[in-house]
């Protein structure tokens, strides 16, 4: 298993991603800790080695807040997000709290009224995400 991990030098920047890849289960995970500003996870994922990215992801925001990104910027975040989906695709989002789980929620909404062809599904815990994503529906 690969760990990496990665902060913006923005003057701005206050989250960090930390990331994994399981290349024998075909899963890539990101925790991300800290608030979140508008652009990080946009800028991290343009600058990883696409190979890098599994057929499933999970991004675990347990420990991040999105509150200091507005909306449109948010579903921009999602039309970006195209380059990365694929038939088979799998990504779980998992939020701690009432308000990021709502905005994941509406990320969700979203994706699937853009068409997106992969999976993208917000959960509250962990196992019920790692479920979801070995598991099926």
């Amino acid at each position: 298993m690969e760990l990496q991990t990665y902060q913006q030098r923005k003057v701005m920047s206050m989250a960090q991603i930390y990331s994994e890849t399981d290349n024998q289960r075909q899963v890539s995970r990101f925790t991300v800790v800290g608030d979140v500003v508008s652009d990080e996870i946009a800028e991290y994922l343009n600058n990883m080695d696409s190979a890098r990215l599994k057929q499933l992801a999970i991004w675990d925001m347990t420990k991040a807040h999105w509150h200091q990104i507005s909306t449109a910027k948010l579903l921009s975040h999602v039309d970006a997000a195209r380059a990365f989906d694929f038939p088979g695709k799998r990504t779980a989002f998992v939020f701690s709290s009432d308000a990021d789980y709502g905005v994941g929620r509406m990320l969700e909404s979203y994706a699937s009224a853009r068409d997106f062809v992969g999976g993208l599904r917000s959960f509250r815990d962990l196992a019920s995400a790692e479920a979801w994503l070995f598991g099926g529906d």
